[in-house]
């Protein structure tokens, strides 16, 4: 047993051993075979979910709402059945109950911080025309119907679950990204395992390049490695073919975005 004042430690030092075995299997790639791969990556997957789960249950995390200008005393919402499947471990995700975000929101620029996102569940829904900043590392990230939408977001320390998303650029960093029914998107991507998508069209992706203050120490506190990205391995359910699936490309290099100065 561990006393409850070392548990973050403990927990910070599990995560930190499977970072350092995701790097030995990464560094292996150039003699496993493909299915091996997916092995290792699927137990580490678990592993990684195992642990937050364990972790979020003896250290429950604090509890906040969404931001809202508005002088509303609270402001709630639900998400019904997004019945998305953690594929790498066969289950559903529980709608979320407590979490922080954004919602309807139109034409706005809108920012959260690292003390508002620490291990939390954050969901941005029904937003168009937006920018929004993630200055941190939430725990996981839902993204759903969005249009029109810049989506810049320090590391997720789990995965982002993306769906009916229309015409945005999200800059994203987490240990697994789930792209659902959405196109034209361009994807400025940090992913320690791999990317998978279905229904899906138009999708650019190009290597994780935003900068903000301490975005390094939020690395860490995800336990993620920069210098270690998978943002070219990704799965297309609605392509089998052993070719490279025509629902994705990466973005040339002249053409990506290297300075964000424009949308700060």
């Amino acid at each position: 047993s561990v006393p409850v004042n070392e548990l973050p430690d403990h927990f910070n030092g599990i995560l930190k051993e499977i970072v350092t075995l995701q790097k030995y299997v990464a560094a292996s790639s150039i003699f496993l075979r493909n299915y091996d791969m997916q092995r290792c990556q699927n137990i580490l997957q678990e592993l990684t979910v195992k642990t937050k789960q364990l972790e979020e249950e003896l250290l429950p995390k604090k509890k906040f709402s969404f931001k809202n200008r508005m002088k509303q005393k609270s402001q709630t919402m639900e998400i019904r059945n997004r019945g998305v499947d953690e594929v790498d471990l066969k289950q559903k995700v529980e709608p979320i109950k407590n979490f922080t975000g954004f919602l309807n929101r139109c034409n706005e620029k809108l920012t959260l911080d690292n003390l508002e996102l620490f291990k939390q569940d954050v969901s941005l829904e029904k937003l168009e025309s937006c920018t929004i900043f993630l200055r941190g590392s939430p725990s996981t990230l839902h993204l759903n119907h969005l249009k029109n939408c810049n989506i810049f977001s320090g590391p997720v320390s789990t995965s982002i679950f993306a769906e009916n998303c229309d015409n945005c650029t999200l800059v994203i960093a987490c240990q697994q990204l789930r792209l659902h029914n959405s196109k034209n998107i361009d994807i400025y991507l940090y992913v320690t395992s791999r990317a998978i998508m279905e229904d899906c069209k138009d999708i650019r992706v190009a290597p994780y390049n935003w900068k903000y203050e301490n975005i390094d120490s939020d690395f860490e506190s995800a336990c993620f490695d920069s210098a270690v990205n998978n943002w070219t391995c990704i799965d297309d359910f609605n392509w089998l073919n052993q070719k490279h699936s025509p629902n994705w490309k990466e973005i040339d290099d002249l053409d990506r975005i290297q300075n964000w100065s424009n949308y700060l």
